[in-house]
């Protein structure tokens, strides 16, 4: 267990590194795109970042979830 300087010294260099190494905007909130937002998450052991899909229509939802996977290939290739 950390104390809470040392975790606020880890987070605080977790997040100078994540920012050095993806030098993008990054939005976490009004993204202009309704219905979309971007969430983080971090603990100890790993951080994600996620998409979500917020949409109440679960058609328009399930659409755009797979609309969303056709272009995986388009990410992973940047």
């Amino acid at each position: 267990m950390f104390s809470k300087e040392e975790a606020a010294k880890l987070r605080k260099e977790f997040w100078t590194a994540f920012g050095k190494s993806f030098p993008r905007k990054w939005l976490l909130y009004d993204t202009k795109l309704k219905d979309f937002s971007f969430k983080f998450s971090v603990d100890n052991k790993k951080a994600e970042v996620s998409l979500d899909i917020e949409m109440k229509d679960e058609i328009f939802r399930n659409a755009y979830y797979e609309k969303i996977w056709s272009l995986e290939d388009i990410v992973k290739s940047k």
